[in-house]
């Protein structure tokens, strides 16, 4: 295996694959960061309604 992949780096094409797949890494981590940072408002609105009801509860004595 580790003889594989030392050759897969060696070669040219191997070289360029690791550069593509890098790029397409990143591509993609930044669109997954995106989307994220997108529904950050939305996630926080969820847990926002529970954590209302169960400071209420807690304040009433329950």
């Amino acid at each position: 295996m580790r003889t594989l992949m030392q050759n897969f780096l060696m070669a040219e094409e191997g070289q360029q694959d690791v550069l593509e797949y890098s790029l397409l890494f990143a591509a993609l981590l930044l669109v997954t960061v995106g989307i994220l940072h997108g529904m950050h408002y939305s996630i926080s609105g969820i847990w926002s309604a529970p954590n209302t009801s169960v400071a209420a509860a807690k304040t009433a004595g329950f």
